[in-house]
């Protein structure tokens, strides 16, 4: 059987990772119409290739088109594609992976080629044709993880073991019907049911209302010591940012989760959460519409080692996102600094998934087993439990964990304290928040000091002892201020901007220290420029005292669109102008442009609403 003897000059320390522990990585590529796959345990590199494309790219779109057609959730085992997974699944359990991984080991996958977005553990290792509930599905011998990339698998192996399950915060039953009395702000066109924040407008008539995530979530609750939720009209943005949610070990979210263009005004993956209605004056932000996009998740301060997405197409690459650098909520969680994300690959079953996510935290609460484990444990005991017509993978197949799956709960670890921030800025959010000397708090915002622009804000804050309260912005803070913690060492990212003689400006990022009672100990600004702008995500603390930051470049937006200076700019006539007056809205909203007075007023809420009206009149 082919073997290649694993490479020492790529790091001893990660063979002494935990790939060496009878776990396993998968990974591999296409070139020439054939397939090729490598299996990795530590010690070993086993390859198996020279499978024709064509056979498996067909496999493959049959499975998958079995799990995702519009009645995935009533195909009965006669008709269901056996022979597919078991050809795929052949691509996995043969001769010449034989000694790299065993029955019971952990397999982290590189999706690549027809095996995208399809779970490995819905393969068989064998051909078979019979009842669901006895097939040898991949599940019933290994547990699995996913990483984009092996780079990301390898950096995924040094994650925490042993983490902290004491703090939970759970997200549910958001309301979605416009005419609810229950919201903050008071008008709404309850005629086209499209609610319009700053520069977004969501179409709801898509979301269904789901009163059962609330019951789903307040039974995982119980399974912490401290738990903390948010649900039906407490489910907002709003009040998802105002918890300090770096100090929480585990977070779940049961609500709706869409693709782009998937709603009316939706051009990011996104989790809709209860929605705050228009405000008749002021500006509200797209940071606090209820529209949780993946863009504005990787930008988040997160500790936690597990989020579960009780949602549907969670960990769907989408393609389509106006974001090519964040194209799934799990990888944006991931971003954000998450270990493991608990996601899905296609539309979910409400009670199945409800079944599958609480007996997965019952079962890693209460034994001392992985999160790989321990999903694995639930979707055999689910298998075990369902009506044969309730077992398809259809069912089960679609919940995935992204990352290394390798965290146990350690209840003995310190129970960090829990904090409740409330906001007392009507137009604005809470973007970040570290903990402080003396029960204090450093909270970074972005509120509205003036009627067109959101404004950075830095304060510390005491709840006991009001003297200490203080503000800390530093001069050369524009916009996007976001406090992260790491390893007690408190940063923040922002943007900076210069003005020279002649009045023009350039931008660029900025990270920055404070220390535990506020005081500004450096900051570090990227070049300034004018036409090329960089994103910070998540920031943190390498035990050598080094910062470490996530970033992405991208170039002047305008440039992906076809301008002609000689034509006139009419957003109301031309649909590329108005994308480009919304990608304008957006870069003045977070401070990356500086506003001007435009050559005539343009009122975007009457703008969006016509080419809305207009998408909805030519699908008729």
């Amino acid at each position: 059987m082919p073997k290649i003897k694993w490479q020492k000059k790529l790091g001893v320390n990660y063979i002494e990772t935990d790939i060496q522990s009878g776990n396993a990585l998968l990974f591999g590529y296409e070139m020439g119409g054939y397939i090729n796959i490598y299996c990795a345990n530590g010690k070993d590199v086993y390859y198996s290739g020279g499978y024709p494309s064509s056979e498996f790219e067909t496999a493959a779109k049959e499975l998958k088109g079995a799990l995702t057609t519009t009645n995935a959730f009533s195909i009965s085992w006669q008709d269901f594609p056996f022979d597919a997974a078991s050809k795929l699944g052949g691509l996995i359990y043969n001769s010449n992976f034989s000694e790299c991984f065993d029955t019971g080991a952990k397999l982290t996958f590189v999706p690549f080629g027809p095996l995208s977005g399809i779970p490995l553990s819905i393969l068989l290792d064998q051909k078979y044709h019979g009842p669901f509930k006895t097939a040898p599905w991949a599940i019933t011998k290994n547990s699995f993880t996913y990483a984009s990339s092996i780079k990301e698998a390898f950096n995924a192996f040094f994650d925490d073991h042993a983490v902290a399950a004491h703090t939970f915060l759970g997200i549910s039953n958001p309301i979605f019907d416009p005419n609810a009395q229950d919201l903050r702000v008071t008008s709404i066109d309850t005629t086209s049911q499209n609610l319009a924040f700053g520069t977004r407008s969501v179409g709801l008539e898509n979301f269904a209302p789901l009163p059962e995530t609330e019951i789903e979530i307040k039974a995982i609750s119980e399974l912490f010591e401290n738990p903390k939720l948010l649900s039906a009209a407490e489910a907002t943005e709003r009040n998802l940012r105002g918890s300090h949610l770096a100090k929480f070990d585990v977070l779940s979210f049961a609500t709706h989760g869409a693709l782009s263009n998937e709603a009316e005004g939706l051009y990011d993956p996104s989790l809709i959460l209860t929605q705050e209605h228009k405000k008749t004056t002021g500006y509200l932000s797209n940071f606090t519409d209820g529209v949780f996009t993946a863009d504005e998740i990787s930008k988040l301060n997160l500790n936690a080692s597990i989020v579960s997405l009780s949602a549907c197409n969670t960990a769907t690459t989408d393609l389509s996102s106006s974001s090519k650098n964040v194209q799934s909520l799990a990888s944006a969680f991931r971003l954000a600094g998450v270990d493991n994300v608990v996601s899905t690959l296609w539309s979910v079953e409400s009670q199945a998934a409800a079944q599958l996510n609480i007996e997965m935290f019952k079962i890693w609460t209460s034994t001392q087993t992985t999160i790989a484990n321990s999903l694995q444990r639930a979707q055999l005991n689910y298998l075990i439990t369902a009506d044969e017509t309730k077992s398809s993978p259809a069912f089960w197949g679609p919940i995935v964990i992204i990352g290394s799956g390798q965290s146990i709960a350690d209840k003995d670890q310190k129970l960090g304290d829990q904090v409740v921030l409330e906001i007392d800025d009507e137009t604005g959010y809470v973007s970040g928040i570290a903990a402080g000397a003396d029960d204090t708090l450093l909270i970074s915002k972005n509120i509205e000091l003036n009627p067109r622009r959101l404004s950075p804000n830095v304060e510390r804050k005491s709840f006991d002892k009001h003297e200490l309260n203080t503000k800390l912005i530093s001069d050369d803070v524009y916009g996007s201020a976001i406090m992260h913690e790491a390893l007690g060492r408190n940063l923040m990212s922002s943007i900076s901007y210069e003005e020279n003689e002649i009045g023009q400006f350039k931008y660029a990022p900025m990270i920055s220290e404070y220390d535990e009672v506020g005081n500004l100990l450096w900051n570090y600004q990227y070049p300034l420029k004018s036409k090329t702008f960089t994103n910070l995500y998540s920031l943190s603390s390498l035990p050598n005292g080094n910062v470490f930051c996530r970033a992405f470049w991208y170039n002047n937006t305008a440039s992906l669109f076809s301008i002609s200076l000689k034509r006139k700019y009419v957003p109301l006539e031309v649909e590329e102008d108005f994308l480009i007056e919304d990608i304008l809205l957006r870069d003045f909203q977070n401070g990356i442009l500086e506003r001007q007075k435009p050559a005539f007023e343009i009122d975007y809420y009457d703008l969006t609403d016509k080419w809305i009206k207009s998408k909805k009149t030519n699908k008729k």
